[in-house]
Parts: C-alpha cells; sequence; structure tokens
C-alpha cells in the first residue's frame, strides 16, 4: 500500500466510499481500485522482470548472509534469503482468527524501546509513535508468502490519519517484494487478493475504533500459545494499565458453544461492530470486563433483536436457536455480492465457522 499520512484520503472516503459497506446491514462494497501501475500475469503470476533469480550476494548453503538484507518488506527481515527476522521485531498470534479463505498468516510488531501502549481504555488500545506492524500472507501450507501488509506509527494520536499503510507482493523466489498501490487479484497464481487502499482502511478504520491496529488486543492476546501474550506485556510493563487475564475473556457464563461463538464473533465481524459507531448499530465486539453473557454487546445488541437487514427469510440479527432466521449467520453463509459479510477479504465460506456459529446460535434457544 502506497507510502501515504491518510487524512485527505480518509476525508473523501469517510464522505463517500467508507461509509456505504463496511460490515453493516449495508449491502454495498467498494470497487477494486483496479492496478495500473503493477500488472500481474494472466495466471496471476509475477511478471518476469520482478526477477525470480536471488541478487548477487545472496547467502549460499552455508547459511544466510546476514550482511545482505533482503529486498523485503521494511525492517522485517535481516538475511538476504528473507527468513531471519530482525532483532526488535516480535510474533504474536491472536486467539480467535479472521477467516480469510483458508490462507496462513505470520504475524509480527516491534514497539519503540522505552514506550508503552495506552491502555487506559482496555478496548482500544492506542499504541506509541514508531510501531510497525507486519502481517505475512501465505499458501495453506505455509511455504510461499504472497503479500505483507506493513503499517507504521508516524505521529502522535490514534485513527488512520496518524499511520502510513503499505501492501507489498512477494516475488517466486521469496527473496524480494514490490509494492503493490492498487490492489492485485490471485497472486502467485493462487486465489488471494491484495486489496486495495480503500479496502484497508474500511477494515482498520471503523467509526467508534481508536487505532488502527486488528488482532493485537487484550482479549485475542489472552492465551498461552505461541508469540507475544497480554500476560507478557503486563509482566514486561509495555501496557499503561494493567489488564487482568481474567477480565480478557469472552463472556460465555462457562458454557463452550458460546465461548466459540462469541470468539468467532469477535474476531471476524468486531473489527466494524465494535461499540461507540458500530456499523448499522449492531455490536459483536466482546469488551473487556463483563462477566455475564446476559451483559454482552452480543446478547444485548443481536440476540432476538430486529434487524435492518432482514432478507433471505431472516427474523432478527441473531434468533435464538434459529441460524436460518439469523442474519448475521446467512449473510456469514453467502459470497454473493450484497449479501456476504464478511463483505471483503474474502470468497469462499468458511464452513468451521458456520458450524460454530450454528451451534452457539441452537445453544441460544435451549
Amino acid at each position: 500500500m502506497r507510502r501515504f499520512v491518510l487524512s485527505s484520503l480518509c476525508t473523501f472516503l469517510l464522505g463517500g466510499l467508507l461509509l456505504t459497506s463496511a460490515c453493516g446491514d449495508d449491502d454495498s462494497a467498494p470497487a477494486d481500485a483496479g492496478l495500473d501501475q503493477f500488472v500481474s500475469m494472466d495466471d496471476g503470476s509475477i511478471p518476469e522482470d520482478m526477477s525470480d533469480t536471488p541478487d548477487e550476494g545472496v547467502g549460499t548453503d552455508a547459511g544466510p548472509d546476514l550482511g545482505t538484507p533482503c529486498n523485503g518488506p521494511p525492517g522485517l527481515y535481516i538475511d538476504a534469503l528473507c527468513t531471519v527476522i530482525a532483532d526488535d521485531v516480535e510474533p504474536f498470534d491472536p486467539r480467535y482468527w479472521l477467516w480469510t479463505d483458508g490462507f496462513d498468516k505470520q504475524r509480527y510488531i516491534s514497539l519503540p524501546a522505552g514506550s508503552q501502549i495506552d491502555t487506559t481504555d482496555p478496548d482500544n488500545w492506542i499504541y506509541p509513535v514508531g510501531t510497525r506492524v507486519w502481517k505475512n500472507f501465505l499458501t495453506p501450507s505455509g511455504e510461499t508468502k504472497l503479500e505483507t501488509r506493513y503499517f507504521e506509527k508516524m505521529a502522535e494520536g490514534s485513527g488512520p490519519d496518524f499511520w502510513t499503510m503499505q501492501t507489498f507482493v512477494w516475488n517466486v523466489a521469496q527473496t524480494a517484494v514490490e509494492e503493490v498501490l492498487g490492489g492485485m487479484d490471485n497472486v502467485l497464481g493462487t486465489e488471494h487478493d491484495i486489496p486495495s487502499q480503500a479496502q484497508c482502511i474500511e477494515c482498520h478504520a471503523s467509526p467508534g475504533r481508536a487505532d488502527v491496529i486488528n488482532g493485537f488486543s487484550a482479549i485475542q492476546l489472552n492465551h498461552s500459545g505461541a508469540g507475544l501474550s497480554l500476560d507478557q506485556l503486563n509482566t514486561r510493563g509495555l501496557l499503561t494499565e494493567t489488564i487482568s487475564v481474567a477480565d480478557a475473556v469472552v463472556a460465555s457464563d462457562g458454557d463452550s458453544r458460546y465461548a466459540a461463538g462469541m470468539g468467532y464473533l469477535h474476531a471476524n465481524c468486531g473489527m466494524c461492530h465494535g461499540n461507540a459507531g458500530a456499523r448499522a448499530g449492531m455490536q459483536l465486539w466482546s469488551n473487556v470486563g463483563v462477566e455475564s453473557f446476559a451483559e454482552s454487546n452480543v446478547a444485548t445488541n443481536a440476540v432476538d433483536v430486529p434487524g435492518a437487514w432482514m432478507l433471505m427469510g431472516t427474523t432478527h440479527r441473531i434468533a435464538s436457536g434459529s441460524p436460518d432466521e439469523s442474519s448475521v449467520f446467512v449473510r456469514a453463509s453467502s459470497r454473493a455480492l450484497g449479501t456476504q459479510m464478511p463483505p471483503l477479504g474474502t470468497e469462499m465460506v468458511d464452513a468451521d465457522g458456520l458450524a460454530t456459529l450454528r451451534t452457539f446460535i441452537d445453544a441460544l434457544g435451549e
């Protein structure tokens, strides 16, 4: 994604295109801006002039040449083969994953030395200037990198005006990237698409959200898996306000079916259907410190609440015990233009996710 400060672009988008789609009851979605400066081949492969031959100086079988950084995403790799992560970069994984058609992902973050994330609002973190975040998209096998998204915070404040956002496509040899300015379809012959600038902003500049990073938050980092965790952030003093791990959970009343469903909605819908300013007024984000399901956003804003979108046999946003009458479920099961949810980043229905939602909604009727 082009390196830019987003104030003028956001003014345009929020005045028109951005507010017409996103993750609400509105059926429209932004058109892909197209790619006029970087064109893929008909089969989705990278043009030959993007050199799938390593540059002179690439490491040999003896090991990577750490003195010759690859032409990869800014600041991420320090070796010629784009495999060794920089010392100030740390991996992380969210507890609940956003569905992107089964493609694998690697996520990394770098916080400036001596800085802290402002967690005054435990659900809306504000990141320090100099924060950098990368996300690699890989083939389902995890063997081939297709795209890297790179965000960097450039000034004090919160929201998209204070960040640069870029996207990069990898070459066949996996030794270099090229910046993509307007989106790209079917990268390296796969079904993976790189979003346009408008689409990036749409998912990372939702009304009511403070800063632009999705997936790096209290509930998402509250796990014992690999990479940075909420417990580590607390212990290392990287948060201005400590967040109890006991509070950073989805409200499930001890029912695993509720927990799975709430986690899925949090990750796949909550970035647009958050708190204040949520799309269509429907809040599906799980807040830190909510003790019971009845007090959750999902229970108070969606369960047995009629919605503006009541088509295809739906009667409520979530109809207790009736997935097929729930717009949340029906739209998640669609990939037709104007009906699918999420509206961006996916062309295939998430079968496992739908099963999770069905089980959750059925349980609500018990």
